[in-house]
């Protein structure tokens, strides 16, 4: 790989891979289990999907557990106390850039309070939709617990193309797998990043030259950090399999394509502001598939004392959406659960 035989495209892709191994590793076991994604709502967050045609990106601090927005921090802030790997983390950034890591590290300092309370998500999961978990007829337990202690809970199982695919429709979104960690963990995961950075230096130094008017691996570093963030976990959690779409609205600049609108809205007596991404193509910049009748592949009903209810109000708000309501299209799941 080099500058004067590649594109700036293909540069692009193969450094992002480098600097996200993780997340490589994720995406190829995603890939190779013939899996789906899911997301987890009550019956009302799932008729406001079907029935706006949009997913909604919401505050990470009103998400279902704030403790797990303050864990990545906690993690960030061991790794910067960590002498010798704050000493290679400067030496190979200062390598290829010698203002690097100080624009990296005073970056993620100054702007600690708005990269957490300035960050918006949707949250699904890895739906095993075949093999012993048979997820694909019942769901999952602890997920169904984890709404309304399961009385409405409602699994939208999605075919993956529309999340996978190198669309350039949402440029300003990234698409990542939470990483299940503790601060041991984390701080190797940042390890593997900077070696892989350290590896890859002579290579980042042509792009350095070639793009005189960026700041090519402090810009990569600070995305990785935001981005381990908001999308690192308690191990506790793992069986959550969890992936994060993520929005930074405020880093979005004036001139990028941008189909993400906001939209201001009052939750559970909370009024906040929420970004709607639209389930629409848009095959001039590669995104198919992600239209609702596309893109859903089940609708599964979790435990419930009123299961015909809310059949019945989904099979209607599914049926004029347009999704077509053959093939067990609208499931019931009837795994047992205590409320």
């Amino acid at each position: 790989m080099n500058v004067s035989e590649n594109t700036p495209e293909e540069i692009n892709k193969y450094l992002s891979a480098v600097v996200q191994p993780h997340a490589v590793r994720s995406g190829q076991r995603f890939v190779e289990s013939g899996s789906r994604f899911v997301h987890y709502s009550t019956a009302a967050g799932a008729l406001g999907i079907i029935e706006n045609n949009c997913l909604w990106l919401r505050n990470v601090t009103v998400q279902n557990d704030l403790s797990e927005v303050h864990h990545g921090a906690s993690c960030l802030r061991k790794y910067w106390a960590d002498a010798e790997r704050r000493k290679r983390f400067e030496e190979v950034l200062c390598a290829i850039d010698p203002e690097a890591a100080t624009t990296v590290i005073n970056a993620m300092d100054g702007d600690l309070f708005e990269l957490i309370h300035e960050t918006y998500i949707t949250c699904l999961s890895e739906h095993a939709g075949q093999g012993a978990e048979r997820e694909d007829a019942y769901g999952r337990l602890s997920m169904w617990r984890a709404y309304n202690g399961g009385t409405t809970g409602i699994a939208l199982v999605f075919n993956t193309e529309p999340f996978l695919s190198e669309s350039e429709a949402h440029p300003m979104l990234r698409f990542a797998p939470v990483h299940y960690a503790d601060e041991t963990d984390f701080a190797a995961h940042i390890d593997e990043v900077v070696e892989a950075i350290a590896a890859n230096s002579e290579l980042i130094k042509e792009v350095e030259a070639a793009r005189p008017d960026e700041n090519v691996v402090a810009d990569m570093m600070f995305n990785v950090l935001r981005i381990a963030l908001v999308a690192t976990k308690h191990p506790g959690f793992h069986e959550e399999r969890e992936w994060r779409i993520i929005h930074h609205p405020r880093s979005v600049p004036p001139e990028a394509t941008n189909h993400i609108s906001a939209l201001n809205v009052e939750i559970g007596g909370i009024p906040q502001t929420i970004y709607k991404i639209p389930l629409i193509n848009y095959p001039d910049q590669g995104l198919a598939g992600a239209t609702l009748p596309e893109a859903l592949h089940r609708v599964i009903i979790g435990p419930t004392n009123t299961p015909y209810v809310i059949w019945r109000r989904l099979w209607d708000a599914l049926s004029l959406s347009g999704v077509p309501m053959d093939g067990g299209k609208l499931w019931r799941s009837d795994i047992p659960l205590r409320v």
